[in-house]
């Protein structure tokens, strides 16, 4: 009730100030949008958990894992892009989706060489995220909020050719034993 009144009279002297950008917090209102982000990024932050890498054995006995990235791994995982939001680097999914073949091959090459060399570039480390509130929540409780990621479309479409020999390689290995 007293979050209904404030915001009633918040927006008579503020026309700018809303009932999604109020958040509640150590027993009082938040309406500054970096200090929201702050409270949002420590929330969501001490959520995520250290990731702990999966033990490959890239040795030669293991060729599938090893090899060259071939055209249709490219083009498979593009397909399979969802046409969600882009990344930091405003890159959409529907631009690799109507690119002609000569330009899907400079992109397998760029792919390639993050694979052989095992480092990616920072953009593709840069997320964006931004809270969504989950539907019948009190959208003045960070707990009212789930994150979203966005991220580089590029480094989707990479991470789904992996994704896919990391799951084929497990499924062949379970198959021979």
């Amino acid at each position: 009730m007293f979050f209904k009144i404030l915001n009633k009279l918040s927006s008579h002297t503020n026309p700018n100030v809303k009932t999604h950008e109020i958040i509640f917090h150590n027993n009082r209102y938040v309406t500054n949008p970096i200090k929201q982000s702050n409270l949002f990024a420590n929330h969501f932050s001490s959520f995520s958990h250290e990731v702990q890498s999966i033990p490959l054995d890239y040795s030669t006995d293991n060729e599938f894992l090893n090899r060259n990235i071939e055209f249709w791994e490219l083009k498979r995982a593009i397909s399979k892009t969802k046409n969600s939001t882009p990344g930091a680097d405003n890159i959409p999914s529907i631009w690799f989706k109507n690119l002609d073949d000569a330009s899907l091959l400079k992109i397998l090459g760029m792919l390639q060489q993050q694979l052989d060399s095992s480092v990616l570039p920072k953009a593709w480390k840069h997320t964006i995220i931004i809270p969504i509130p989950k539907p019948n929540k009190d959208k003045t409780k960070l707990t009212s909020y789930r994150p979203i990621a966005l991220t580089s479309v590029f480094c989707k479409i990479f991470e789904r050719i992996l994704a896919h020999r990391s799951a084929s390689f497990s499924y062949m290995k379970e198959k021979k034993a």
